[in-house]
């Protein structure tokens, strides 16, 4: 098989089961060297950061290696490499076939591939910062958003898209050593070491109470998404058994959240997923859809104000994970 069918072969598997990439095509990276130019403080913090750190030495650990053995892949960094898609930035240039790892987990990892916003959100829509309308800088991110960015307003987009790596939709993978994925709880990884609240607050100050709620809570039902995602594509052995066992916990979780707030459509979403979580169902696929679909009406109008009975099921600040950059 040719080094491009291949790469076709291990992105396109990636994609049928039911997952997006975070980053999105990679023709359409640019790298986070353009965001630097008009974000050099959140640069500084990105670079204390696991996931930037990840481009220099996650092939290079004892894990790594034994992953990489156990699959029969020799480079990690490789396009064809089924770690490639989570743990880097990956960017096919123009007038290449193949990809290339561009950098670790940077900031079109999480806001998407930039080449069709980026100049959108950020010429102020063609005057001087101070010049623009309110009107106008609304216009600007709305159209920025339509042309693919995800705004950290948009917490449930946020939300799935860590989902999309941090729980492993690949048993070769899993069978390799790898885990099925993170302990992953949104407010505890966004509030730590990956905070870059610097552009709104010099200090990098935490999120607000209103913030933290429904981080949370687009955290639960992402992971429950993600689960259901997952478990779609199907498994087998100690993997499926894995995969069952987090669409369930998943699912508890949105049931007890359900039952501390006034949200009908939570619950709605708790009871939709109540079903035979069987491996290989592609009927879960639906049932994701369908919250999916309610999730992000419902986080397009919530302020968090209505959610503060969820205040005791919150992670301590003593549970965020990583340090803060200061």
């Amino acid at each position: 098989m040719s080094m491009v069918i291949r790469v076709a072969a291990v992105w396109f598997a990636w994609a049928a089961a039911g997952w997006a990439l975070a980053e999105g095509d990679p023709g359409e990276i640019v790298g986070p060297a353009e965001c630097v130019e008009c974000h050099e403080n959140i640069d500084g913090v990105w670079k204390k950061m696991r996931h930037y750190e990840t481009f220099q030495d996650a092939h290079r650990s004892r894990k790594g290696k034994k992953f990489l053995k156990a699959l029969g892949i020799k480079r990690m960094k490789s396009p064809d490499a089924p770690c490639a898609q989570c743990h880097y930035t990956m960017q096919q240039r123009e007038g290449k076939k193949l990809l290339r790892a561009l950098a670790g987990v940077s900031c079109e990892s999480c806001h998407s591939a930039a080449k069709e916003w980026i100049a959108i959100h950020s010429e102020f829509s063609g005057k001087s910062e101070e010049e623009e309308t309110a009107i106008e800088e609304a216009k600007r991110w709305a159209d920025a958003e339509l042309a693919g960015m995800i705004r950290p307003g948009n917490v449930y987009r946020l939300a799935q898209n860590c989902l999309s790596c941090h729980l492993t939709p690949s048993q070769e993978v899993v069978d390799a050593g790898h885990p099925t994925g993170s302990d992953f709880e949104l407010v505890a990884w966004s509030q730590g070491e990956v905070r870059h609240n610097i552009h709104y607050t010099p200090e990098n100050n935490p999120a607000d109470a209103a913030r933290l709620r429904i981080l949370f809570v687009a955290g639960a039902v992402a992971e429950l998404e993600s689960a259901l995602r997952t478990l779609a594509g199907g498994g087998e052995g100690d993997y499926a058994k894995e995969l069952v066992s987090r669409a369930k916990v998943a699912v508890d979780k949105l049931v007890e959240i359900a039952g501390v707030v006034d949200a009908p459509e939570l619950q709605g979403m708790a009871d939709s997923a109540k079903v035979d979580l069987t491996p290989g169902d592609a009927s879960l696929n639906a049932v994701a859809d369908a919250i999916a679909e309610e999730s992000l009406d419902f986080f397009a109008r919530t302020t968090g104000a209505e959610l503060d009975g969820i205040d005791a099921l919150l992670p301590a600040p003593d549970d965020y994970v990583g340090e803060v950059a200061p």
